[in-house]
């Protein structure tokens, strides 16, 4: 998806700010943007799955691939490999 990258780069941006704005604010706004941040970190992180990644393949058995986060062995020849069934990561098959 071509808008995640920008998107997942903002709200990367957005959570180095908030760090460096909150040290010079009230305990009020300090409260908010911690909020605002943990927000902001779950976004990036539903964000990032949603980005396909490359499966790792096996070496030995060319059907076999396995998943480049969770590593979770996997199956080439299944026709709903978009998305790793054990951590959700979006997978390219290559």
């Amino acid at each position: 998806m071509k808008g995640l990258t920008p998107a997942i780069k903002y709200f990367k941006d957005a959570i180095k700010e908030s760090d460096e704005i909150s040290a010079e604010c009230s305990e009020s706004l300090k409260t908010e943007l911690t909020k605002q941040k943990g927000y902001f970190i779950i976004a990036v992180a539903a964000m990032e799955k949603q980005t396909p990644n490359p499966v790792i393949p096996n070496k030995r058995i060319a059907e076999l691939c396995k998943c480049p986060i969770c590593k979770t062995e996997l199956c080439r020849d299944d026709n709903d490999l978009n998305y790793c069934p054990t951590c959700g990561q979006a997978l390219e098959l290559s």
